[in-house]
């Protein structure tokens, strides 16, 4: 499973969301990360945030958490997702995100996607209210709306599918991918 669905985690934890957040006045990788992948949420404490990701150390998630939500809101940190992850995609697949066939891949991704129970999937409850046109418009509008499902749960550490370790150089145990 981790092969079929890391490629997910590729766009959407990758440089261009990275630098996008950035952008806005986070400090590092993790708080893009934390801000970006907490969103859903709505401005939780760190508390709410650490219990629903579930595999980081003590204390991890409060070094971010309440601290970016000063900076962004929650919609703009899915909206700079969203936009970042579309605009990696594009990057990484270039003349095929135009094409008829992504659209189609997309519309099925998706409609599997939003069919999966939620129940326990505080994250992808959120997320099932993504439309359709929502996520063709990657091929329609240079990608400007559309982002992959968070849900992906990718583990981030050194090694993995080709992906580097976070700037900082830590490591964590990654989660269960609940797909």
């Amino acid at each position: 499973m981790f092969e079929l669905v890391e490629p997910i985690a590729t766009v959407t934890f990758s440089e261009v969301v990275n630098e996008a957040f950035l952008a806005l006045g986070m400090r590092d990788y993790w708080d893009g990360y934390f801000v970006g992948r907490a969103a859903p949420l709505g401005p939780a404490p760190a508390a709410v945030v650490h219990a629903v990701f579930y595999n980081f150390a003590d204390g991890e998630v409060a070094r971010h958490i309440p601290w970016v939500w000063g900076k962004i809101t929650p919609q703009e940190a899915i909206t700079v997702r969203e936009r970042g992850s579309a605009a990696a995609l594009r990057q990484m697949i270039g003349e095929l995100a135009d094409s008829p066939g992504l659209v189609r891949a997309a519309d099925l991704a998706t409609r599997a996607a939003v069919s999966a129970p939620a129940e326990g999937r505080p994250l992808r409850r959120r997320f099932r209210r993504l439309d359709g046109d929502r996520v063709a418009a990657c091929a329609g509008d240079g990608g400007a709306a559309v982002g992959p499902l968070p849900e992906a749960r990718p583990g981030i550490a050194e090694g993995q599918a080709g992906r580097a370790a976070p700037p900082d150089g830590r490591r964590h145990i990654p989660e269960v991918f609940q797909v």
